[in-house]
Parts: C-alpha cells; sequence; structure tokens
C-alpha cells in the first residue's frame, strides 16, 4: 500500500514538473520572439532611416533623385493638378472600338469558363444528387456536424438532418434557381427570334448579354458557400448603402427588411455549407473517404474553386467599373441610370454579334468574345486617351524650358564689356 502511495506522488510530482518546465520553455520561446521581432524592427526602422537620409543628400545635391519618376511626377502635379486632362469617355458607349476586341486569347478564356462551368456544375449536381438518392436523411444529434438550420429548424428530439442531405437540398434548388433563369433567357430569345422584325429588339437583346455576361459566368464558382459572398464587408456596405438610399426615395421600407432578412439568410446558409465541405475536403486531402484518388483530388480542387469564387472577382470589380461609370457622382443607382446600364448591355451583345459578322465561325467568334468579357474590355472601349501617361514628357520638356530661360537671363544679366 505504501509502495503504491509512493509510486503515485512521484508520478503525480513528475507529472507537476514536466508541466512547470513546458510552461517555462514557453514563456522563453515567446520571449525569444519578441526579442527577434523587436530586433528585427529595430533593424529595419534604422535602414530606412540611413536610406532616406542618403536619397535626400543626393537630392539636395542635385543628383540622381531629379530624375525619379515620383519626385518629377509630385513637382508636375502639385502646381498643375490636372491629372485626367487627356482622358475623356466614349460618348458611344465604346461601341466603335468592338471589333478590337476580337483576338485569339479569346478562344483560350473562353474555352477555360466553359471547362469550369462544367466541372463546377457536375461537381454540384452529381454528388448531392447522389446523397439524396442513396444515404440516410437523419442522423443523431450527437454525431451530427452542428449546423444553424438544424439547430433552429430541421431538428426532433435527437434526431436531426444529415449535413450532407440538407447542403444537397440547398445547392440543388441553387441550380434549380440558375437553371431557371437560363431557360427564361433562352425562351425570351428564342421567341422574339421567331417574332422576326415584330419582335422586341430590347428583349432579346437584354436576355442575350444577361446570359452571357451574368448568368454563365456565374456557374463558375457558384455553390452554397456563394451565399458567404453577399455577406462579405466589400459587398455587403454598398449593397445596404443603396438599398437605403432607394427605401429613402420611394418610401418601400420593406424592401430594406428584405435585404435584411435575405442577408441573414445567406450568412446561415454559407456558413453552414462552409463547415460541411470544409469536412468534406480535409476526409480527401487526407484520403480517408474511401472514394479513390481521383475522386478525393477532384474534391479537393472543387473546394478550392467554390473558395475562390466566394467573392467572383470578375464579376465585383466590373460591377464597381459600372457603378463608377453609370452611378454618377453620388456612387448610387437610380432606376434611370439602371435602364441605361441595362440598354448598354443589351446593345453591347447586339454590337458584339454583328462584328462577329464579318468573320469566319462567326457564331463560335461571338460567343468567345462574350463569354471572355471582363471589366478590362469595359475599361478599353468606354475610356479614351492615355491618362496621365504622358506627363513625364511634358515634364521633362517643362523643365528644359525653365533652364534655357534662367540661362538666357544671366545671359541677359552679364555686363556688356
Amino acid at each position: 500500500m505504501l509502495a503504491a502511495l509512493s509510486k503515485t506522488n512521484i508520478s503525480n510530482s513528475m507529472s507537476n514538473s514536466t508541466g512547470t518546465v513546458s510552461t517555462s520553455a514557453a514563456v522563453s520561446t515567446a520571449t525569444y520572439l519578441i526579442c527577434a521581432a523587436g530586433a528585427g524592427y529595430g533593424i529595419l526602422i534604422m535602414a530606412v532611416f540611413v536610406h532616406e537620409a542618403r536619397k535626400h543628400s543626393r537630392h539636395a545635391e542635385g543628383g540622381e533623385e531629379d530624375s525619379d519618376a515620383l519626385n518629377v511626377a509630385w513637382n508636375y502635379f502639385d502646381t498643375n493638378p490636372q491629372f485626367f486632362k487627356t482622358l475623356d469617355i466614349a460618348e458611344d458607349g465604346g461601341f466603335s472600338e468592338v471589333p478590337q476586341l476580337f483576338t485569339g486569347g479569346r478562344w483560350f478564356w473562353a474555352l477555360i469558363l466553359l471547362v469550369v462551368i462544367g466541372l463546377n456544375v457536375g461537381m454540384l449536381v452529381v454528388p448531392n444528387f447522389r446523397t439524396l438518392v442513396h444515404e440516410p436523411w437523419t442522423e443523431d444529434t450527437i454525431k451530427g456536424v452542428p449546423l444553424i438550420f438544424n439547430s433552429v429548424l430541421f431538428h426532433a428530439g435527437s434526431k436531426e438532418m444529415r449535413s450532407k442531405v440538407l447542403l444537397a437540398f440547398v445547392e440543388l434548388l441553387i441550380m434549380f434557381f440558375f437553371i431557371a433563369r437560363t431557360l427564361k433567357c433562352l425562351c425570351t430569345i428564342l421567341f422574339h427570334v421567331w417574332k422576326g422584325d415584330g419582335g422586341s429588339m430590347q428583349r432579346k437583346w437584354n436576355s442575350v448579354a444577361d446570359l452571357l455576361f451574368d448568368i454563365l459566368p456565374s456557374l463558375s464558382a457558384t455553390s452554397g458557400l456563394r451565399m458567404l459572398g453577399y455577406v462579405a464587408p466589400s459587398v455587403l456596405a454598398p449593397a445596404a448603402t443603396q438599398c437605403i438610399a432607394e427605401s429613402k426615395a420611394t418610401g418601400k421600407w420593406h424592401e430594406l427588411a428584405f435585404f435584411m432578412i435575405s442577408r441573414l439568410l445567406a450568412a446561415a446558409i454559407g456558413m453552414d455549407a462552409f463547415m460541411v465541405k470544409f469536412l468534406s475536403a480535409a476526409d480527401a486531402t487526407r484520403r480517408t473517404s474511401g472514394t479513390g484518388l481521383f475522386w478525393e483530388i477532384f474534391v479537393t480542387l472543387s473546394f478550392l474553386n467554390q473558395m475562390l469564387g466566394v467573392v467572383n472577382v470578375g464579376m465585383f470589380s466590373r460591377q464597381r467599373v459600372l457603378l463608377f461609370i453609370f452611378g454618377g457622382e453620388d456612387g448610387q443607382m437610380t432606376a434611370d441610370e439602371l435602364a441605361k446600364l441595362d440598354t448598354w448591355h443589351a446593345m453591347m451583345a447586339r454590337k458584339i454579334w454583328e462584328a462577329s459578322r464579318k468573320l469566319t465561325l462567326a457564331t463560335p467568334w461571338f460567343f468567345a468574345v462574350a463569354l471572355s468579357y471582363s471589366d478590362y474590355d469595359f475599361q478599353k472601349l468606354t475610356l479614351n486617351g492615355q491618362g496621365a501617361a504622358n506627363f513625364l514628357a511634358e515634364a521633362e520638356e517643362d523643365a528644359e524650358g525653365k533652364s534655357a530661360g534662367a540661362k538666357g537671363s544671366e545671359d541677359s544679366s552679364e555686363p556688356v564689356p
């Protein structure tokens, strides 16, 4: 008995001493890291001051600092702040420059977009359909993943809906929505093509623009994770500002309530989708899912693509550029500005179609240009001029003129013998 107690005391003392040692080692390591970081920052500060002192001394002596582009730009624009005097907005919307968009690289980027759309749609439809058909729909709450929707809605007693089943329902519903939008656009286009000259040109080409500029690019990365994009701060803040301004102007405050509810719903869907997909990707990375190497790699790459598409950078950049041009000084879209924007997109789609008629493989050219259309193309079409690109040459000419004038004044001030 005494031997057992002594062994117990010895083991407890060893464990306590081990814990003390590990804690002290962690404190020592943290101290070393803080000291190393402080020393690094001190060296950086000294290096910056030495560098700036050398540049300042060269500038005071009239050395190579005078030829520095930033220094020249500051001196030039400080007295002449005309940054955009050579930059104009194309009054025709840039339609006259549409033929310049037909370049060989369009085929590559359009093909890449179609491949990514196919892979993403396949990843959304096939596994989710198999989940709903072949797997049980409920499980014990202890075994399941803690999801917001299960905690609020889909649970009864000790049972709740399986996380994979819930995500499958959500993502198939998203696909149903996109397919419905696609069918709506196709039916509208076909109807007005069938009507011929009696059809509505505006509705036909607006549907074409909506399909090629919005719906199909969105399918490249849409998923349950995409819902998180609607609550990202860079997206939520301008959308909320726009909604509040519209509610004030129209008095329809129920639209603001709908906006808030929809964003809360999007946040819940996105967080639940992230939990499920993150665990699936983790199992695939550790190769514990038992589905084969190829499928595990495919699941991991699909998760990466959908995470990168939470905020579709291409479409977000294009929307910001469109808001900059069409939104005016206040940066908010009114009903008139939205109508002008939709009309511009419709006419752009028609102009690309007309320009493609002059080429061999006209229809493939049309789809290649329309599917690879981006914010860079919009900037190329709508802006004319080179911005402030010529200021260095102008600044050099001004400097030469000033130096020549100073030299002439010195010559004139010399006494005549």
